[in-house]
């Protein structure tokens, strides 16, 4: 199940519509300075200058820029709804301690979860104790 949404995941970042349009401005960018330098009657033109020196100062900065810190709802998984099955299904399997590390928490349905099962966590913790 979870290799189906890994897939389904792929799947939905190859999907052209999902491509990010400044990077498609970029690529059409691209193939206009390779076509002002290999056109002969264009190659000899100001419009040849136009195209290549952004490609030459500005782009390659801007596609690492791109690539490193992508758009929020490209990395924003938490919403993911198959996400936060494995988060949960995580959390209800640890056995010796739960390690949680955040920024900001927001009451709701996600985190009202984790809060119901760090208290069923809790309570099985104090009952193995006072049990032995």
């Amino acid at each position: 199940m979870e290799e189906k949404n890994r897939i389904d995941a792929l799947a939905e970042m190859a999907d052209p519509k999902n491509i990010p349009k400044d990077l498609i401005v970029i690529a059409v960018w691209m193939l206009l300075a390779v076509l002002s330098i290999y056109v002969p009657f264009i190659n000899e033109t100001f419009i040849r200058v136009i195209f290549t020196v952004p490609v030459i100062l500005f782009i390659p900065g801007y596609v690492l820029i791109a690539a490193l810190f992508p758009e929020k709802k490209s990395i924003d998984a938490v919403h993911d709804p198959a996400v936060i099955k494995i988060l949960l299904k995580d959390l209800e399997r640890a056995e010796k301690f739960i390690y949680l590390e955040f920024f900001i928490i927001e009451e709701g349905k996600f985190w009202n979860s984790i809060l119901d099962i760090l208290n069923k966590k809790v309570k099985e913790k104090c009952q193995k104790y006072t049990n032995t």
